[in-house]
């Protein structure tokens, strides 16, 4: 394979664009059904994982009803500490000179074929290799214009003990990953070294 970039962009967060719920200017619908979906969770669902223990055993400590969490995902959203309720990363793999996604018959081409397989082998490794993100949401489309991108969608946790406050909650750790050796590889085979941005 020739040396291509990768990027990792931060994305805006949008579920409802990356879950395919409704159709933007820059997707081709008729390639949607070939996107792949690795994980498909409810935010609701990932923060009763991450955090519904942590946050019953702090309720279970207040006397006071008015600094009881109801709903943790609301308190996160509405927080000034620079929390979000979760984060995005886009991983791109080549560009539309290098790895097109389809040829002039509409067909994938065999550089977009190498991509799919690279980007699926770093899918379903991500989880592992970031023991302090939960992973909710992971889809690889292929029906953008441009570009195959896989985007991933997590919330950061406390590996220790996932404690409700201002020290340990969705704040962003240190744990982005740029390991996939694989990937890496096609960086110091190609002529250029690429770019990482790593929010």
């Amino acid at each position: 394979m020739a040396g291509r970039t990768i990027s990792f962009p931060k994305g805006d967060g949008s579920l409802a664009h990356n879950n395919r719920e409704f159709i933007a200017n820059n997707v081709f619908p008729e390639r949607t059904g070939w996107n792949k979906t690795y994980i498909r969770e409810s935010i609701a669902d990932a923060y009763e994982k991450c955090f519904g223990e942590a946050v019953r055993e702090y309720n279970a400590g207040q006397k006071r009803n008015d600094r009881k969490i109801s709903n943790y995902v609301k308190k996160i959203e509405n927080s000034d500490n620079g929390e979000n309720v979760f984060y995005e990363n886009i991983v791109q793999l080549g560009t539309k000179y290098d790895t097109p996604v389809v040829d002039e018959d509409g067909n994938l081409t065999e550089a977009a074929k190498e991509a799919v397989d690279l980007l699926d082998e770093y899918a379903r490794t991500f989880q592992e290799r970031n023991p302090n993100l939960y992973l909710f949401n992971c889809v690889l489309h292929l029906d953008v214009k441009y570009s195959i991108v896989l985007i991933v969608y997590g919330v950061y946790r406390v590996r220790e003990k996932l404690k409700i406050g201002t020290t340990y909650t969705n704040r962003k750790k240190n744990v982005y990953d740029v390991k996939c050796k694989r990937i890496r590889k096609i960086l110091k085979a190609g002529r250029d070294s690429g770019s990482f941005f790593i929010h």
